[in-house]
């Protein structure tokens, strides 16, 4: 493993001038790869996206466009030339913005704080939060027209987006700022075309995480420390594992990924706020292997990122670096310390390269 790149992306200690997200400081934002423009995107807590490019011997920062950032991770439509983010933790708004330059190309009032984003298929889908309530909303991705609006009856959440997968768009309902409420959460799965509910499923107190898919299964980490399957058709509930390790801390908010063998098996790979990375079992949730990466959510940052695959191997942030494991056996391969934590979802690209922010201020690009 060797060290890339380390960029300063914005604000390093928490202020009103500077971080004003209160407790925030650096990113938890998940980078964005564009093969096209062979550039990173990635958003922070200063309340910017920042554009990281190549410029044949070194890494820089190309520009940074004010306006959108926090903790979102920008989404990209690179057949449009544009990636889509929005206003931070308390973003009313969502914009499509050109890779190129920065420059907005459209804007998109919601009616009420926009919390989750994603894009696919010429589709924006945006999600909100009111305090009470959330609306899971679909754009069209050049010119960001409103197609169609549904109530959630739940908040919704996640960085990292809903997820889309069979013409549906699936999301976690129930989530909150407040980790130890109860939201009741469930999952439900809408026609991405109309809107209109295929299914909906229960699940446990909330999610703030996005769901991954399998072959014909849908995978959902829940903050009541479990991960639950679910059959991807019809949401018919499978196996559900609860990660005891440390019970109050067990809270489970960065998303699920799959990993499929040469002979099908597939694997479902989690970490926890009690410090753990695991590897499910997909068709039965047995743990397979698990791996600690640092002490529980209060004393020592616990893990939120959502693990990344690639090449054999599983990229994951964690209380104080970024960890890389053997994705069949767990063998931990190498670790870079950063000293505080790494919330965001690492991001894998070209030949062997890996790109995580942190909450220090900075964007690691690394290759291993």
């Amino acid at each position: 493993m060797s060290l890339l790149a380390r960029l300063s992306i914005g604000c390093h200690h928490w202020s009103y001038s500077d971080c004003p997200v209160p407790g925030f400081a650096g990113s938890d934002s998940s980078p964005s790869y564009s093969a096209s423009e062979g550039s990173l995107f990635v958003g922070s807590y200063d309340g910017r996206v920042y554009k990281v490019s190549n410029n044949g011997t070194s890494w820089n920062v190309e520009w940074a466009v004010a306006g959108p950032g926090g903790e979102d991770s920008p989404k990209l439509c690179e057949e449009l030339g544009q990636f889509v983010a929005w206003g931070g933790l308390e973003g009313d708004s969502l914009g499509g913005y050109g890779t190129g330059d920065g420059r907005e190309l459209w804007s998109w009032a919601a009616p009420a704080p926009v919390t989750t984003s994603g894009a696919s298929g010429g589709y924006v889908v945006a999600g909100t939060s009111d305090g009470g309530g959330g609306s899971l909303h679909a754009l069209a991705a050049g010119t960001g027209e409103e197609l169609w609006g549904r109530e959630m009856g739940g908040e919704l959440w996640g960085t990292l987006g809903p997820l889309f997968v069979e013409g549906m768009v699936c999301v976690g309902v129930g989530g909150s700022a407040n980790m130890f409420a109860d939201e009741g959460s469930a999952v439900a799965c809408l026609a991405l075309r109309s809107g209109e509910e295929v299914w909906r499923a229960e699940s446990g107190r909330q999610i703030q995480s996005r769901p991954s898919a399998g072959e014909g299964s849908l995978f959902v980490g829940d903050y009541d420390g479990c991960v639950r399957s679910f059959a991807l058709a019809d949401g018919e509930p499978g196996w559900k594992t609860c990660f005891k390790d440390d019970a109050r801390w067990a809270s489970v908010e960065g998303s699920t990924a799959v990993h499929t063998a040469e002979d099908g098996k597939e694997t479902v790979l989690v970490d926890s706020f009690s410090g753990y990375l695991y590897s499910l079992d997909g068709e039965t949730g047995a743990v397979v292997w698990k791996q600690k990466l640092g002490s529980t959510y209060l004393t020592g940052g616990g893990a939120a990122s959502s693990p990344r695959i690639a090449g054999g191997r599983v990229y994951v942030g964690g209380p104080d670096g970024i960890w890389a494991f053997d994705v069949v056996t767990g063998e931990k391969l190498w670790k870079h310390e950063v000293g505080t934590q790494c919330g965001s979802s690492p991001e894998a690209f070209g030949d062997g390269l890996v790109a995580i922010a942190c909450e220090d201020g900075y964007l690691y690009i690394l290759r291993g």
